[in-house]
């Protein structure tokens, strides 16, 4: 998520393209399910925009696990 609005955000600041580059990794034999570790490398000037993609993504992810409340709780209910 933050790799893809960090682009967005590059493009829409009037970039014609834009590119970064990222690792997600995951050691299976270490980590939970469902942990993974991202790395993603931009330059000092890039501070602002990953500060500003890292607030979208979190703000995506309490929409995706408050919808995933909401649908756990209705199941329940019914």
């Amino acid at each position: 998520m933050p790799v893809e609005y960090i682009c967005q955000i590059k493009i829409a600041r009037g970039l014609k393209r834009a590119s970064i580059s990222g690792v997600t990794d995951w050691n299976w034999r270490k980590d939970l399910i469902g942990t993974f570790h991202i790395t993603i490398r931009t330059g000092r000037e890039d501070y602002e925009i990953f500060i500003e993609a890292l607030k979208r993504s979190i703000e995506l992810l309490e929409i995706i696990v408050n919808q995933n409340i909401i649908f756990q709780e209705k199941q329940m209910a019914a």
